[in-house]
């Protein structure tokens, strides 16, 4: 029963609707901490879904992800910086060694869901950053300015390197048949109908591109030198 309480996520992204009429709702979705909505991470969602409820979810979905990984290493949000940012989605790609969850490149997520990732956690620093500066302006005691600071960090740091080198971890090295034996290329020019149509993919097996190969003319071939000269070099 202890073991079944441990795996229970803090965090979760819930949905809920409130009346804006007689009869009338709207459904939003917010971050809830153990059941109690986390206020602050919720001011950011509402933002979020004033055009597109959607747009809330997902980015509800995310950041609910990432409170929780925070969590498991004993840090909440405010405490936060670029370091774990990058931790974080190292996470994702790979795994953790500590939680004995290694991951496959195959098995781990797309180059468009990291992407997401980063936009949901550093719009939200962003938003937050500039709350706890107005606080500060207003004179209350909860922030220091160097905190504001690790804010910046998070939502100024580029993060792009990360997915990039992942994506080009993913792009698996293709084998491209380039020479075509005598026997081969006999039986794919016996397929034709026309002549046309053989004499464009001989020329290519001779090395021409198609636009070279479909800009020559009559007048393209030197018949004394046996040479034909494409008019479309580009």
């Amino acid at each position: 029963m202890i073991e079944n309480a441990r795996k229970q996520k803090r965090f979760r992204a819930v949905k809920f609707r409130f009346e804006i009429g007689a009869g009338t709702y709207r459904e939003r979705y917010m971050v809830v901490d153990n059941h109690i909505p986390l206020f602050r991470v919720n001011q950011w969602l509402e933002l979020k879904s004033i055009k597109k409820a959607s747009t809330g979810q997902e980015y509800a979905k995310k950041i609910t992800v990432f409170l929780n990984w925070l969590d498991n290493i004993g840090l909440s949000f405010e405490k936060a910086t670029n370091r774990h940012v990058r931790h974080f989605l190292h996470d994702l790609i790979f795994g953790s060694l500590e939680s004995n969850k290694i991951k496959s490149l195959q098995a781990t997520v797309s180059s468009s869901t990291l992407n997401g990732y980063i936009v949901a956690i550093t719009g939200f620093y962003r938003w937050y950053d500039n709350i706890c500066q107005t606080e500060m302006v207003w004179g209350t005691k909860h922030m220091q300015a160097n905190k504001s600071f690790l804010y910046g960090q998070i939502y100024s740091f580029e993060y792009k390197y990360l997915v990039d080198g992942y994506t080009a971890m993913l792009k698996l090295g293709q084998e491209y048949t380039k020479w075509y034996d005598a026997e081969i290329k006999e039986k794919l020019c016996g397929n034709f109908n026309t002549l046309r149509d053989e004499a464009i993919l001989r020329l290519t097996f001779e090395g021409f591109r198609i636009d070279e190969v479909l800009s020559m003319t009559f007048d393209s071939y030197n018949a004394t030198e046996r040479l034909i000269q494409p008019t479309r070099l580009c």
